[in-house]
């Protein structure tokens, strides 16, 4: 009888079990890129859906016109529709930037979204916001504004 018993993996069954491994890894990859893609464009569209909150509850607050609007310098409301560098939210009666917002991470862009300016009454022109990537349509995520400025999650997305 064999006082050393030997326990444990052979170099063989190592070598197998990696090469298991590495194949399933390389199936799932994909997958697990689509998913992390999905869930940038969803925090990146809560976080629009919540400077629209927060625009038309300060309209509300100050009596007064506040604008959210794209920005290059995030200091005034340029005459363009681009958010890609950042956006903000704006008294126009006071002329004073209340929040500001960093740049739409990479790849990510809002479609032809002009300045949304919410009235005292908390009122807006009706409007659908898409967020898209490269993949298209069929992840874009979106917001649509009703006549009375009350923002909710989907609408009609376009991102031609």
């Amino acid at each position: 009888m064999n006082k050393f018993r030997v326990k444990g993996f052979t170099l063989l069954e190592l070598l197998f079990t990696i090469a298991i491994l590495s194949i399933l890894a390389a199936i799932a990859y994909p997958s697990f890129q689509t998913s992390i893609q999905d869930r940038n464009l969803t925090a990146e569209i809560n976080q629009i859906y919540g400077a629209i909150l927060y625009a038309r509850s300060e309209a509300a607050a100050r009596h007064s016109d506040v604008v959210v609007c794209g920005s290059i310098t995030l200091d005034t409301c340029e005459d363009n529709s681009d958010w890609s560098n950042g956006f903000i939210i704006r008294d126009n009666t006071a002329n004073e930037t209340i929040q500001t917002y960093q740049e739409l991470s990479d790849g990510h862009f809002l479609h032809n979204t002009p300045s949304i300016t919410f009235s005292a009454d908390g009122s807006a022109t009706t409007n659908t916001i898409s967020l898209c990537d490269e993949r298209g349509i069929n992840f874009a995520r979106g917001i649509l504004l009703n006549g009375s400025g009350q923002p909710r999650m989907g609408g009609a997305l376009s991102c031609q």
